[in-house]
């Protein structure tokens, strides 16, 4: 990658390139709104107005990196769900710390106004709540509906978890409220 007029050749293929496979380049725009945009570019000016795509791969401030950071832990969250869904039958206790962990893991990796990355929320909370309820932890179970609907934005649940986490919310509310009558 190269900024034309700051390193020598305009347009790909460059002559000047000494790769052994021949010149391999190519002519990307960039927006300069483009996330990381700015950051790859002052990296390739750093470098002389050229840089592989190896040395912006290894840069310590490459943005890239923070974003590959970002989906490892995504997609660790992602596996905490999978296993949770795959135990709940099993081992419904374990099912629930694990729902509880991804929950965590999401709420610590996205910013507040990031509704796709909490798109995961209505199905932890929903899952959760059943597995409470089946255990006979109706306090539990009744906290985690509140918790979730205290959310400060809409968690664009389908409408089957929407009514499944409402219809949940009445049952409990009614057994803690004869429980204590």
């Amino acid at each position: 990658m190269w900024i034309p007029g700051m390193a020598s050749g305009s347009r790909a293929p460059l002559r000047a390139c000494r790769a052994a496979g021949g010149c391999r380049c190519d002519v990307v725009v960039v927006m300069s709104a483009e996330s990381g945009a700015a950051e790859i570019a002052r990296l390739i000016r750093a470098r002389g107005g050229r840089a592989s795509r190896a040395e912006i791969d290894a840069a310590p401030d490459n943005p890239k990196a923070a974003a590959r950071a970002l989906r490892a832990r995504e997609d660790a969250a992602g596996e905490k769900i999978r296993a949770a869904s795959a135990c709940e039958k099993d081992d419904p206790r374990k099912a629930v710390e694990l729902y509880r962990e991804a929950i965590r893991e999401y709420r610590d990796i996205a910013p507040s106004g990031d509704q796709w990355m909490w798109r995961h929320f209505p199905n932890c909370f929903n899952r959760m709540s059943m597995i409470l309820e089946r255990l006979g932890e109706h306090e539990k179970a009744l906290a985690a509906i509140e918790e979730f609907r205290s959310l400060p934005w809409d968690t664009h649940a389908t409408k089957a978890e929407s009514d499944a986490i409402e219809k949940r919310l009445a049952r409990m509310r009614e057994r803690l409220r004869r429980r204590d009558a």
